[in-house]
């Protein structure tokens, strides 16, 4: 059974912003550790944004955050005309395997929407069985940098 989330925008949290840097970098050590190219504190800054992209959600189980999700505007070679990605989806350790990122994906495909957007995509490495669950349909593979990744896209439902 799915644990229970709330889903928050990441700028209605602006005390949560040293933990999320913090996961980015724990994930993606090669991009924001020493010696990458990126920078945590800016890209959680710029995640919170609540009506255009790159928008950040954080999920809170239990009061506590435990999970981020962004969409945003970057590309893949082969891609370029996507305008909507969801991209840096993290679960905190002690709770991967129990639908969060599920969760996430869902209120992440919901801000698309509402935002206008008719299909978001998702280049990953090592998430695609969960994209499979989210029901999001293979389209494709690319290189980013030296690493091969699926790319999925969700069409997303128009509402009146």
């Amino acid at each position: 059974m799915p644990l229970e989330l709330s889903i928050s925008h990441l700028a209605a949290h602006a005390e949560a912003h040293p933990l999320v840097a913090g996961w980015l970098r724990s994930a993606w050590p090669s991009w924001y550790g020493p010696g990458g190219h990126g920078d945590a504190e800016t890209d959680v800054r710029r995640y919170s944004q609540l009506d255009a992209l790159p928008l950040g959600l954080l999920a809170f189980h239990q009061g506590a955050p435990c999970a981020f999700g962004v969409l945003k505007q970057d590309t893949v070679p082969g891609f370029e005309q996507a305008q909507a990605w969801l991209g840096a989806g993290y679960v905190v350790p002690p709770l991967r395997g129990q639908g969060l990122g599920l969760g996430l994906i869902h209120a992440l495909e919901a801000e698309a929407g509402r935002l206008g957007f008719a299909e978001v995509f998702c280049a990953t490495a090592t998430a695609r069985s969960l994209m499979e669950r989210a029901a999001w349909s293979r389209v494709g593979e690319s290189l980013l940098g030296a690493q091969q990744v699926a790319v999925y896209r969700r069409v997303l439902a128009r509402t009146a």
